[in-house]
């Protein structure tokens, strides 16, 4: 796990994307059950987003989709919203679950080489922000796990359609 040298090399700016439309019922139906939400705010990085972690250099392409942060409602008093801290971590987690993401190591040289990385190593990225944004343990430990646990389908949804796509 990398916790060493967190920097910011490009600005995160992101545009939103329209909310899917839907139907009286399907809103109704999100509301009297919060867990079955599908209705997911989503925004486009309009300019590469790229942080320096160590000896490694992270890049998010333009125009990759991310939707934040996928922490219950129930949670964001104390974990914190979607578009809180953990919207950059999203920008770098979410396009690397679809295998966009650039992850470059520095070598002694100064040589960079594209590194293949795990599941695990995207979903430790929080706990490598816990000292730059003064997160408390506990709640990164909360977000790894949660993120660890439950993602497993999405990353392998994520990775068959670019598969596919290629």
């Amino acid at each position: 796990m990398i916790t060493e040298g967190f920097e910011i090399l490009s600005e995160l700016i992101l545009r939103p994307l329209p909310m899917p439309k839907t139907r009286w019922y399907q809103r109704l139906w999100c509301r009297a059950a919060p867990w079955k939400r599908r209705i997911v705010r989503q925004f486009e990085l309009y300019q590469t987003f790229a942080v320096r972690l160590g000896h490694n250099i992270l890049e998010a392409p333009k125009g990759a989709i991310i939707d934040g942060a996928s922490t219950p409602s129930q949670l964001w008093s104390w974990l914190g919203s979607p578009v809180d801290y953990l919207l950059e971590w999203a920008a770098l987690h979410d396009p690397g679950y679809g295998g966009t993401l650039k992850w470059l190591v520095i070598e002694d040289d100064g040589s960079r080489t594209l590194k293949d990385y795990s599941k695990k190593e995207l979903d430790d990225l929080v706990l490598a922000l816990v000292p730059h944004y003064n997160i408390p343990p506990v709640k990164a430990w909360v977000a790894n796990k949660g993120v660890r646990w439950l993602g497993g389908g999405a990353y392998k949804k994520a990775r068959a359609s670019n598969s596919t796509t290629e």
